[in-house]
């Protein structure tokens, strides 16, 4: 059980390898500006974990970090203004009498929206080589036509976050394995359904 190849030697090994890739996204991300390049390079480490083709991991992490920097970097600033112009728009919105609570809902469900939009949009980034434009249109239509796949991740990447929420306790382990974790998880969908997307 002990053996070096033995199955659970691999699969400490494996977390072993989730935790470093989770450190790594988690500094990467403390600049704020730096989060979608950290996310992007994390999904190319784990994708290419699942593919059983990974190398040295902190090489090949910050070589994906490099790489995709720029564009990710686009991608993220468009997210977080979205982000803080519907925090606003709720802001405003609870001021208005007889209809915040509608104008507010409708703010949640474009929030919402955007985010399961953004589930796709970096492991997209990480596995195809693509223009910004196209990823961006890609992860909307890709959300929009695997609905089910986009809802079953959507509760996948959301969850640790929950859990350390209503569990503080557990903040420790997200430290370890909070991104890449579900990320992991996410990874067996997100290949199958890219097999089908054509590479533009």
């Amino acid at each position: 059980m002990f053996r070096y190849d033995s199955r659970l030697m691999r699969a400490l090994a494996r977390v072993g390898d989730l935790v470093m890739i989770n450190v790594m996204a988690l500094l990467c991300c403390i600049p704020v500006i730096t989060g979608g390049a950290a996310l992007t390079a994390m999904y190319t480490c784990i994708f290419r974990m699942r593919k059983n083709r990974e190398g040295y991991l902190y090489r090949d992490f910050f070589k994906a970090f490099k790489e995709n920097f720029k564009q990710s970097t686009i991608i993220w600033l468009i997210v977080l203004i979205l982000a803080l112009l519907l925090f606003l728009d709720y802001r405003i919105f609870s001021g208005i009498q007889g209809m915040a609570d509608i104008l507010q809902i409708l703010v949640l469900a474009v929030g919402i929206f955007i985010f399961l939009i953004v589930i796709y949009a970096f492991p997209m980034e990480a596995y195809f080589i693509n223009t910004v434009k196209t990823t961006i249109k890609n992860a909307v239509l890709t959300a929009i036509l695997h609905l089910p796949y986009t809802l079953a991740l959507g509760v996948i990447n959301i969850g640790s976050f929950f859990i350390v929420s209503y569990f503080p306790v557990t903040f420790g382990l997200f430290l370890l394995l909070g991104l890449s974790g579900p990320a992991w998880i996410s990874a067996f969908l997100l290949l199958k359904i890219f097999k089908g997307i054509p590479i533009k």
